[in-house]
């Protein structure tokens, strides 16, 4: 009789071996198919985790592939605002080459500002002188892109705009009672922030009413960045001058 650990008789050693080794396989195969269904458990809960992942995964891809849609078309827009930016400044330019600089209104007020007691002119005139500058090549890619097949940009050369340049030349006749007033205006045009090489070409005594006075002509040229705003506001003042102002454009 088989004895248990405690010295007593054991129970099964009264059954039946056939029985107790079917009991005992029964064990083992419950045992292993509580296993089974614990693994299957954990494949499972493993796989639907790994799909939720995978569900969040595709709608975020999804939503940034839709906001890099909507940036490229943000982008294609503002591609043809700076197309359309670039061909106004250009005519911008244009039309402010094709524009006097200077009002011929602020450029007479600043001559006659600037002449002293004594000093009387007779004629001004403004010619302009066009500048030939050589043909610059053909920029790439300065215009607005354009849509491809591909659904790229293809950039395209555009010829340069040749914005005219002109020369603006002054020549100032008059006289005065004395060569040192005539050197005084001489100077003070000089300092005068609209124009540039001032000469004086020649004096001369010219007879007036049997009165002898120094005749005089000057030169000058317009600054290419000459500014009315950097006149002083005309004084209203009183002086004996005889202009005749006339402008001829070359």
């Amino acid at each position: 009789m088989a004895m248990n650990p405690l010295g007593r008789p054991d129970a099964a050693g009264f059954l039946p071996k056939e029985y107790v080794e079917r009991r005992t396989e029964a064990k083992f195969y419950i045992i292993v198919f509580l296993l089974f269904i614990v693994v299957m458990a954990g494949v499972a809960g493993a796989f639907l985790v790994t799909q939720r992942r995978w569900s969040e995964v595709r709608q975020a891809q999804a939503g940034i592939h839709d906001v890099f849609e909507e940036e490229q078309v943000k982008l294609e827009q503002l591609r043809a605002l700076e197309g359309q930016r670039s061909d106004m400044l250009e005519k911008a330019r244009v039309t402010s080459a094709l524009l006097e600089p200077i009002p011929r209104s602020v450029l007479m007020a600043e001559l006659v500002s600037r002449l002293p007691d004594n000093v009387t002119l007779f004629t001004v005139s403004l010619e302009s002188e066009r500048v030939r500058e050589v043909p610059v090549a053909p920029r790439a890619g300065t215009a607005p892109q354009t849509g491809t097949l591909t659904g790229g940009t293809k950039p395209q050369d555009k010829p340069v705009v040749q914005v005219p340049k002109f020369k603006y030349l002054l020549t100032i006749d008059g006289v005065s009672s004395d060569n040192k007033l005539v050197a005084d205006y001489l100077e003070s045009l000089h300092s005068s922030p609209l124009f540039a090489h001032v000469e004086l070409e020649h004096i001369e005594t010219k007879m007036i009413s049997s009165e002898a006075y120094r005749g005089f002509r000057m030169t000058a040229e317009l600054k290419e960045d000459a500014d009315a705003r950097a006149v002083a506001e005309a004084q209203e003042v009183e002086r004996d001058v005889i202009v005749q102002a006339s402008g001829e454009e070359g």
